[in-house]
Order: structure tokens, then C-alpha cells, then sequence
């Protein structure tokens, strides 16, 4: 069985588990995150695939698409660092990422670390929070735009920190 064939089967066993009616686009958005599950992908990027494969779905449809699947639970949703939203097949993003990204350059390294990653999980749950796609950023300035004299008139503003009264225990 080619991959097409596999992803598409894929893509139908997944609807019909989360009894949705499979519509040419609901199969065809389905198939892109089937070929690559571990992928996160915006509508753009989705959009950009679906033209490669030869299927042209308006944008506009795949974000309605891409918000049902949200809805069914069979996709799940975060911001990127862009202000776009990020899909991936529930369940295939188990992998906690964290990522460490230079405020000049928005340079970005993905970190998967267990014991950190369990770490952030227990600060998280002691305070009913959910941890998302990037759950920790941590931003530095990386050493090219150190050296930039104009790379710090490029940089991007810190997100507002609140910090709350306690100090986690690290184990």
C-alpha cells in the first residue's frame, strides 16, 4: 500500500472514529497531517501541501474544516510565535517542546527534555494550567545579533510576565 493510500485510510478510520461524515475536505486536510502526524502545520502550510498534492482547497474552507476537526477533538490547536495557530493530530504530539529563541533574530531550537518537561507538567497542574505546543520560551540573544550594533533596535518585546507568589521546587 503506497503512503496516499495509507494516509488516506488513515484519514478515514479517524473520521469515521470520531463519526464525522468524510467530505472532500475533511479527507483531504486529514491526509496531510496523516502523512506527517508528528507535524505542526498553520492553515498555510496545510493549504500549501493540499496544492502540492494537487488538491486546491480555499483557505477559508480549511480553516472551517481545521476548527470542526478542533472542535471533534480529533486535531488540537496552539499559538506560534507568529500569532498563528498550529494544528497537529491529537495524540501524535505527545513529545513536550520547549523552546529557547533569540529576541533579536526569533532564531528558535526545540527542546525535548523529559525531566524538564515533567517539571514544567507539576508546576502546571499545581496551578490548573494546560501546557500548550511550546509550553516554556525562554528568550536569550543569540550570538550574531549580539555582535548586530542594530540588532537590538530589531528586537522583539518580551511577553508581559506575571509572576505569582510561589517558587517551584526543582527536584
Amino acid at each position: 500500500m503506497s503512503g496516499e493510500a495509507m494516509s488516506l485510510a488513515g484519514a478515514r478510520a479517524t473520521l469515521d472514529q470520531a463519526q464525522l461524515r468524510a467530505t472532500r475536505c475533511r479527507l483531504a486536510v486529514l491526509q496531510v497531517f496523516h502523512a506527517a502526524p508528528q507535524q505542526r502545520l498553520t492553515v498555510d502550510a496545510i493549504a500549501e501541501q493540499l496544492l502540492l498534492q494537487g488538491a486546491w482547497i480555499s483557505v477559508p474552507s480549511i480553516y472551517k474544516t481545521v476548527r470542526g476537526l478542533v472542535a471533534r477533538q480529533v486535531l488540537e490547536k496552539d499559538w506560534h510565535d507568529s500569532g498563528r495557530s498550529v494544528f497537529w493530530l491529537r495524540g501524535h504530539g505527545a513529545a513536550q517542546e520547549h523552546q529557547i529563541a533569540c529576541r533579536c533574530c526569533q532564531r528558535s531550537i526545540a527542546v525535548r527534555d523529559a525531566e524538564l518537561a515533567r517539571v514544567v507538567g507539576r508546576i502546571c497542574d499545581a496551578h490548573g494550567l494546560r501546557l500548550g505546543a511550546a509550553a516554556l520560551r525562554i528568550q536569550v540573544i543569540c550570538a550574531a545579533c549580539q555582535d548586530d550594533p542594530g540588532a537590538r533596535r530589531r528586537m522583539a518585546p518580551c511577553a508581559s510576565i506575571h509572576r505569582s507568589s510561589f517558587v517551584p521546587e526543582m527536584p
